[in-house]
C-alpha cells in the first residue's frame, strides 16, 4: 500500500521513519526522469532520512546509509532537491518497505528496505569505521579497541541526528 506523506508532515515522518528502520538492509537507487534506477548502494545499513534546510524553506531531502568511511560517515548517500512527494510503501503486514523521494524535476530517489534491523550490518558497519580509523592513523597497530570504540561513537552520533 502506498501513501503520500504531506509536505507539512515531513519532518516528523522522516524523524519517525529513520527511527523505525535503522540498521535495516536497504538498497538505494535514483533515475533522473524515469529512466531506469542506478543502485547507489546495495544491501548497506540504513543509517536514517533527514531534511536539508535554507533557513525555513526545505532545500532537499538527504538519504544516509552505513558505508563504512571514518571521514564521511555523516555524509548522505544521495540527496534530492527541491522534492515534491514523498511516497511511503508498506507491506501487507504495515511494515515499511520503500520509501521514494520525488523532485520537482522528476529525479526520484528510493529505499528499499530488505529484511529486519540486522546487528551483523551494524557490527560490519562499526568494522568498516574502524578499519577506516586505522588506515587515517597510518596502519599504526595497538589501538584496536580505541579505533573501535571511536568508530561505535561516530556511528551513534549520525544515528541520533536522524532520529532528535
Amino acid at each position: 500500500m502506498v501513501s503520500e506523506i504531506k509536505r507539512n508532515n515531513w519532518s516528523r515522518f522522516l524523524k519517525k521513519f529513520s527511527s523505525s528502520n535503522q540498521y535495516r538492509p536497504a538498497t538505494i537507487r535514483v533515475a533522473a526522469d524515469g529512466s531506469d534506477r542506478t543502485p547507489a548502494t546495495e544491501r548497506a545499513a540504513l543509517l536514517g532520512v533527514a531534511l536539508e534546510k535554507k533557513g525555513r524553506l526545505i532545500d532537499g531531502i538527504q538519504l544516509f546509509a552505513g558505508l563504512g568511511y571514518a571521514e564521511s560517515i555523516d555524509e548522505p548517500v544521495v540527496s534530492i532537491k527541491q522534492p515534491s512527494k514523498v511516497l511511503l510503501n508498506k507491506d501487507d503486514d504495515g511494515r515499511d518497505v520503500q520509501l521514494t523521494v520525488i523532485s520537482g524535476d522528476g529525479t526520484a530517489a528510493t529505499i528499499e528496505l530488505n529484511g529486519e534491523r540486522d546487528e551483523d550490518l551494524y557490527n560490519q558497519l562499526v568494522g568498516r569505521v574502524a578499519y577506516s580509523l586505522y588506515e587515517q592513523r597510518g596502519n599504526g597497530h595497538g589501538n584496536d579497541s580505541e579505533d573501535w570504540q571511536e568508530a561505535q561513537r561516530r556511528i551513534k552520533a549520525a544515528e541520533l541526528s536522524f532520529t532528535e
